[in-house]
């Protein structure tokens, strides 16, 4: 059994202190009796107050030695050592944002954090309940504070991505105010890490992430608008590109009318941040509008290597 403060133990050298001082306890003073009918009781009280004199039974010698030996112990602080595991009460955070759609481990970021996830869970103790929170830039609960693990991993089946950037701030706050009511509780966190900020929260609860994808070289479309003109003839396509890598990217957007390639461009987007594109006088060969808009976000001709389109 190992102890948080072993030298504690050097207090047990007190027991044999506390025997010592049984056999050298000083004799009685010689008293005059009036009867030798008590010599026999006189006799033996002399030899057990002698010096080094074989112990008599003596429970308060007894009780003695156990209180040293208990209070060295206890300010040992002896402890057991187990295989770290969950605690009873778990909020499970998932991240939903668009960098998880990517396909770098199969079938993407997001169904293999699930399946993380769910066999993390396995280790739950019984009678443990489980919070799952679905974060993007904001959050919302799918699961609340529930035993049925059949429930949780339904809930965590439900969850979809979305295409908006990594942002986990308001998804641990309302973990830590959920785990503050228990007294028992752990955060876990399933991200792939890119984030379009840092997190700044401060979780009431200890907190264990368990990271997903190989790489954060990740650009995605977070936004996409279609306006008509006066017309009826030309369209307006607005495009939005979040850049979630730590460095900056250069990326080619191309549209898409009926199929047919209408635009392709070349954009530079800064480490974390957004770069708006507006394509305008979208038609048919001019002759009517177009009926489905399409863009796609490829690797481009000046891509950095490593950062293949496929992971887009």
């Amino acid at each position: 059994m190992p102890f948080a403060t072993p030298l504690a133990l050097f207090g047990l050298l007190f027991v044999p202190a506390v025997i010592a001082m049984y056999l050298l306890k000083l004799r009685r003073d010689e008293a005059v009796v009036p009867s030798t009918l008590l010599w026999a009781r006189l006799v033996a009280d002399v030899e057990a107050n002698a010096p080094w004199q074989r112990l008599r039974r003596s429970l308060l010698l007894l009780l003695q030695l156990l209180l040293v030996v208990i209070l060295a112990f206890l300010a040992a602080r002896p402890f057991l050592e187990r295989p770290a595991g969950l605690a009873r009460d778990i909020v499970l955070v998932i991240d939903t944002s668009a960098s998880m759609a990517a396909t770098d481990v199969l079938p993407n970021r997001l169904e293999a954090v699930k399946t993380v996830a769910i066999e993390a869970l396995r280790e739950l103790p019984t009678g443990g309940k489980v919070t799952v929170i679905a974060a993007d830039r904001s959050a919302r609960i799918v699961a609340n504070e529930t035993a049925d693990l059949g429930r949780v991993r339904q809930a965590i089946a439900s969850i979809g991505g979305t295409a908006t950037t990594g942002d986990l701030g308001d998804a641990l706050e309302l973990a830590s105010k959920l785990a503050r009511r228990s007294g028992d509780a752990q955060v876990l966190v399933a991200t792939d890490g890119a984030l379009a900020r840092a997190v700044t929260a401060r979780v009431a609860a200890p907190v264990t992430v368990l990271p997903v994808g190989r790489e954060r070289k990740n650009q995605a479309i977070v936004a996409l608008a279609v306006r008509t003109g006066a017309s009826g003839l030309t369209q307006s396509a607005f495009v939005s590109v979040a850049n979630l890598d730590l460095a900056e990217a250069r990326r080619r957007i191309e549209v898409y009318g009926d199929g047919a390639l209408l635009e392709a461009r070349d954009v530079l987007i800064e480490a974390q941040a957004r770069s708006d594109i507006v394509v305008d006088d979208i038609t048919n060969g001019g002759e009517r509008h177009v009926d489905v808009i399409e863009v796609r976000l490829t690797a481009g001709e000046a891509a950095v290597e490593g950062s293949p389109a496929d992971q887009l």
